[in-house]
């Protein structure tokens, strides 16, 4: 996304090269200040760019939006089964143990 953004909006001060243009992206995905990166490009773009300023930018916020939804539900999953499979072991090795004694009791 940051190279076709440096490729296409080049007359901004914020996509004019690639390393500017990759920090005005994380600022756009944390969706903070994206309206005055906007706003820049309205003001800095000759008009037949701007419409497609507005595009790129909700097409990047809502994948970028989509994909941090699905790695944060990711991890979270992740989280419980490692959790799940911990309490499972531990329960099977009380079991284990409660039933030993148990058993011994009743063969004698």
């Amino acid at each position: 996304f940051a190279v076709m953004a440096a490729a296409l909006f080049f007359e901004t001060g914020r996509f004019r090269s690639l390393g500017p243009s990759m920090l005005s992206l994380f600022e756009i995905g944390t969706v903070e200040g994206w309206l005055d990166i906007y706003e820049d490009c309205q003001r800095e773009l000759p008009p037949s760019k701007r419409q497609a300023v507005l595009a790129f930018l909700f097409l990047y916020m809502f994948v970028m939006t989509l994909l941090l939804m699905n790695l944060m539900c990711a991890v979270v999953v992740d989280h419980v089964l490692s959790l799940a499979t911990v309490y499972e072991d531990e329960d099977l090795k009380q079991k284990k143990t409660n039933f030993i004694p148990h058993y011994h009791a009743v063969q004698a």
